[in-house]
């Protein structure tokens, strides 16, 4: 999986989810706790209210035993990210948008953890060597983990030195502030936001989107193994994998599977209506229900979107696949098959 796709990826969803750097400045601790990945961030104030937009993104494991997060900064006001980002949302980006985003995008570092006792190298080989290990530093080791800074120095001056003021000044004051990040922050062993759920047996009561009453037994009672995709109408990802869930969701019913959606802003009626509209759009016709009174101590979150799989009683069977990962559906209903 090449860097520039990761980065990409993230990028696409940084920009529909406008995450701006205002969360930092809400927060009085200026901590960023993500027990899921092993960190208490505790953030210098030269990374708060800055002109230029910086936000911490990813923040999940991103292959078995890889934990990645990283801070991108854009050299744009907030009115000009909005503008760019809700072209893009609309799908109304140019060649002209996409060279004037690279222009004014950087990431001053990268926070890598990795499990089994493995080093740089193997973080470096999953990423087909795209990491120059001299720009690579150990920050926690204990138990068979470790956890990485990347600071790509010169790709930092590069940027410094191609920005106008008051980008510039204040990039280079976040780059300069990274090891009082770094000094002041925890580092430990991920802790799964999933680790007590496999196995649970869920039960519910709500609505389909028309408005039908359904229960948690309706759905999974006549499925070997039932895909729960968690979605939102304002997710992008979750957006565009709709047309190949409705594919898989006929591969499913072959199988004596199934697949069905939850809506997760659903109970907001112009969401809701929003949500109708993009499943017409793409054709969907397999159950899409809105989210029980308890969805989240249901279906615990970090992304969107989350998928869920569990058999005919409701038992969660395995930890979900977070993110729009196609791919990876099918393989995993046949894996829970053949077990």
């Amino acid at each position: 999986m090449k860097l520039g796709k990761v980065l990409s990826i993230f990028l696409a969803a940084i920009l529909i989810l406008s995450v701006l750097p205002t969360a930092f400045a809400e927060n009085e601790a200026k901590t960023i706790e993500v027990p899921q990945i092993g960190m208490t961030l505790r953030i210098p104030d030269a990374f708060q209210n800055t002109q230029g937009l910086l936000s911490p993104g990813g923040g999940y494991e991103i292959d078995d035993g890889i934990f990645y997060t990283e801070f991108v900064y854009y050299a744009l006001s907030e009115e000009e990210y909005l503008d760019l980002a809700n072209r893009f949302e609309n799908d109304e980006f140019t060649d002209e948008d996409i060279e004037r985003l690279g222009a004014c995008v950087c990431y001053p570092l990268f926070l890598i953890g990795i499990d089994n006792s493995r080093d740089f190298s193997a973080i470096n080989e999953f990423f087909d060597g795209e990491f120059n290990p001299e720009y690579a530093k150990e920050v926690y080791s204990e138990n068979g983990f470790s956890y990485y800074c990347y600071v790509d120095e010169a790709q930092n001056d590069a940027f410094i030195g191609s920005q106008e003021e008051p980008y510039a000044s204040e990039y280079k004051a976040v780059t300069e502030a990274i090891d009082e990040l770094i000094s002041k922050s925890d580092f430990y062993e991920p802790v799964s936001l999933y680790a007590d759920i496999i196995g649970k047996t869920i039960s519910f009561e709500t609505t389909d989107t028309e408005g039908n009453p359904v229960t948690s037994k309706d759905l999974f009672g006549s499925n070997k193994v039932t895909m729960i995709n968690i979605w939102a109408s304002w997710c992008g990802p979750c957006v565009r994998e709709l047309p190949e869930l409705q594919a898989i969701s006929e591969r499913l019913q072959e199988k004596g599977c199934g697949l069905i959606g939850l809506l997760y802003d659903g109970n907001d009626l112009e969401a809701l209506e929003t949500g109708k509209q993009i499943m017409a759009d793409n054709g969907v016709t397999y159950p899409v229900i809105l989210p029980p009174e308890n969805v989240d101590s249901l279906f615990p979150m970090e992304a969107y979107p989350t998928t869920y799989f569990v058999d005919s009683e409701g038992k969660i069977l395995s930890e979900p696949i977070v993110g729009a990962y196609v791919d990876k559906y099918e393989a995993a209903v046949d894996a829970l098959l053949a077990e």
